[in-house]
């Protein structure tokens, strides 16, 4: 390796892998309630045994997604379980980050500035912590290869490169989520037309038909939402951002990009398309089903779930004075005054991207993005010295036309697409502030003033890197301290606090003595994975009551109807969000659950029901009533085997500090009941009264009375542990409401 790229690399891998760290720490300590990443494994695991993607295995995403995962499950082993998808979104993450600072380093020559943007664009991604092993993650790693890559392209003066890379990624991207590779198409499309070797009078209809397709792609794109505030402010910011970028970068243009060039882009990307198709029709998908499964089903979804973006105040003021400025600047491009003025204005923006970082006005790095990034990107990229450009002005250039196209990935639900579609803000920012500061610096003539504005930004930059990056990683580490394995099949190492662990634990533990078919409502498929138990169908997703059809929903309903010990998990706070945003969560299937099944438990958010008429002996649960005194309880505790070596049972806070409120003594002076019984809750025997005589084998009830310390009535606030003499712990239990 050239001595030149020596330090710079290894610093980048050092920091990386610091980063990776923390990611683990992150990855392993975070599971959503949605549980998307249930039904993505669920679905992955499916077309791994069976193919028929879209046909058979349910699917909102495309086969590249699914062949890769099922390649590296073949070749290295990846499972498809909790452990091997936050393996697969590690790497993702960290490699995304990794070219982030990439990036940054070419452009400025910095090494703090290289490791401040890897540093920030992990930071920026934080959400990648919440989505394991969602395509969103390969996504983002694929529009980082294309903007860097494509970037590194136009250095080296490659423009076939160029054009026959961004064909490969950006297939890959229209195979798994079809509009983050139309958006990747329209970017480099648009950088083939302002770029395009043809006669000026030609170039000039170019340059008119990229303009219009900045106004027009977005209208069409949004049309069916088209009377929402949110959405008009959308395609403004958006609008605004695009022409900007077009005002200032077609004068800025070269003549090198050809018919050879878009040869390049279709050939590459039809090869790949057409191989991927081929391949996934070989395994028993019919074309029908991919024609449904990549194009039209996607385009129901503005009308099927949609999430408002929380557009920051002054968004549409601040897209229209941009657009403005970028005028202005087209216009007098030769004004002395006109650099420091830019550089001036990269100084704010680089101001709140730094509120951003600190959280501080409702706002976050992807806000900012979204709502000022897109609007002001042809401000960062734009170069702030007389001339034609150069080859790294034009890479920072094609990047942030990239980055302008894929903000679009945020509509129509701006969860963690927001971040997924902004994320290339970071380094974009770091590399455009660091040439402001350069600039800025030779109008300074006091050395005290050039140390002052050095000072300043990589104060900013630090502060920056430690309010995003330096949070993560305390609150990684501070989560791998007080958490406690999960200790579920495919997720041993998945790391959470009490109150949802316990839950979790208790619902697979009750799945699996209990549940023949698992259902859940909405589709929380790790429950499945967890306890080995089948779906109903292959027709398995998260929102199945608005995303598959009668007929799917009818297979799932007389699949259920022949199994007496069909068991369906409910999370209602996410049923109740959903009614709250007037989202609907009916149809046949709903109609059969609420006829045919009820619900025998409840702990905090999570019900448990099973066919009408069916009992069950709900394991791992306490309950707390009155005793035979005004100051005295009774404490129930029901348990599928009572543990031989149960020496002590305490009252433990859930909430930190997670301190024991009472600890009573499992012993003939705490005069414990243990009564057995059935798997269906009934009672099978006589009950014996101390731990000393032989215990029933089996399920058992445990009920003994005491006197408990202030504050133990609200029983959502603790759980139940039981511990042997030497202190391990051998059961927990939680009250259910």
């Amino acid at each position: 390796m050239n001595k030149r790229f020596l330090v710079p690399a290894l610093l980048l891998a050092a920091v990386t892998g610091l980063l990776a760290v923390v990611g683990h720490w992150l990855l392993f300590s975070t599971f959503m309630f949605y549980d998307d990443e249930g039904y993505v494994l669920t679905s992955l695991r499916n077309f791994s045994v069976g193919g028929g993607l879209y046909d058979r295995v349910f699917s909102q995403y495309g086969p590249f997604f699914f062949n890769l995962q099922d390649a590296l499950h073949r070749l290295l082993g990846l499972p498809f379980d909790a452990t091997g998808a936050r393996w697969f979104t590690l790497v993702c993450w960290c490699g995304t980050a990794l070219l982030g600072g990439i990036f940054a380093w070419r452009q400025t020559r910095s090494h703090l500035t290289a490791l401040g943007a890897a540093a920030l664009t992990f930071a920026y991604l934080e959400t990648m912590s919440f989505e394991p092993p969602h395509p969103g993650g390969l996504l983002v790693l694929l529009v980082a290869l294309g903007a860097v890559g494509g970037g590194w392209a136009i250095e080296r003066g490659r423009p076939g490169w160029l054009a026959g890379g961004a064909g490969l990624l950006g297939g890959a991207m229209l195979l798994t989520k079809i509009n983050v590779g139309v958006f990747f198409f329209a970017a480099t499309g648009g950088w083939l037309l302002l770029n395009a070797d043809v006669r000026p009078a030609l170039r000039r209809n170019f340059l008119r038909l990229v303009a219009l397709g900045c106004v027009l792609l977005p209208v069409a794109l949004m049309w069916k939402l088209r009377d929402e505030r949110w959405v008009r402010a959308f395609g403004l910011a958006f609008s605004c951002g695009a022409l900007g970028w077009t005002l200032e970068w077609h004068k800025r243009s070269r003549p090198e990009h050809g018919l050879r060039s878009w040869a390049w882009l279709a050939g590459l990307g039809g090869a790949l398309v057409t191989a991927l198709l081929a391949l996934t029709w070989w395994r028993g998908s019919s074309l029908s089903g991919l024609l449904h499964g990549i194009v039209l089903d996607p385009l129901r979804h503005p009308g099927v779930y949609t999430f408002a973006v929380e557009w920051r105040p002054g968004t549409p003021v601040v897209a229209l004075g941009s657009l403005l400025v970028a005028a202005v600047a087209w216009r007098r491009a030769d004004a002395p005054w006109l650099p420091p003025v830019l550089a001036g204005l990269r100084l704010v923006a680089g101001m709140i991207f730094l509120l951003g970082a600190l959280k501080l006005g409702g706002l976050t790095l992807p806000r900012v993005g979204l709502s000022f990034g897109v609007a002001l990107a042809w401000l960062l990229s734009v170069p702030l010295t007389p001339g034609p450009a150069t080859d790294s002005q034009r890479a920072r250039g094609w990047l942030t036309w990239v980055f302008v196209w894929q903000s679009l990935q945020a509509y129509p639900i701006a969860g963690s697409q927001v971040a997924w579609g902004t994320f290339l803000w970071a380094p974009l920012l770091v590399s455009g502030v660091y040439e402001a500061v350069v600039l800025l610096a030779t109008y300074a003539r006091a050395t005290v003033l050039r140390f002052a504005l050095w000072a300043g930004c990589l104060l900013g930059l630090a502060v920056a890197v430690n309010a995003t990056t330096g949070q993560l990683a305390r609150d990684g580490h501070a989560r791998l301290q007080q958490y406690q394995p999960l200790n579920l099949p495919g997720a041993e190492s998945l790391r959470l606090p009490d109150d949802f662990r316990t839950v979790l634990r208790l619902l697979n533990e009750n799945l699996t003595a209990h549940a023949g078919t698992v259902f859940s409502f909405p589709g929380m498929f790790s429950f499945n994975l967890w306890a080995d138990r089948p779906t109903p169908t292959l027709a398995n997703v998260t929102h199945w009551f608005s995303l598959l059809s009668e007929a799917q929903q009818q297979a799932i309903i007389t699949q259920l109807g022949t199994d007496p010990r069909a068991c369906i998990v409910l999370h209602r706070f996410h049923l109740n969000y959903l009614h709250d945003r007037n989202f609907p969560t009916t149809g046949p299937l709903v109609d059969y659950i609420m006829r045919e099944f009820d619900p025998v438990f409840t702990v905090d958010n999570y019900e448990f029901w099973v066919r009408h008429g069916r009992t069950i002996a709900g394991y791992s649960l306490a309950s707390l009533a009155k005793g035979d005194a005004p100051n005295r309880r009774a404490l129930g505790l029901v348990l599928q085997a009572l543990p031989a070596s149960a020496a002590t049972v305490e009252l433990k806070r859930l909430d930190p500090p997670y301190d024991v409120v009472q600890t009573l003594a499992f012993d003939a002076a705490q005069h414990w009941e243990i009564t057995p019984l059935s798997p269906g809750g009934q009672t099978t025997g006589p009950s014996v009264i101390t731990p000393a005589t032989p215990s029933p084998a089996g399920p058992v009830r445990l009920t003994t009375q005491f006197t408990p310390v202030s504050g133990l009535y609200r029983t959502n606030e603790v759980m139940v542990v039981m511990r042997d003499r030497a202190g391990q712990v051998v059961a927990e239990l939680r009250f259910a409401q």
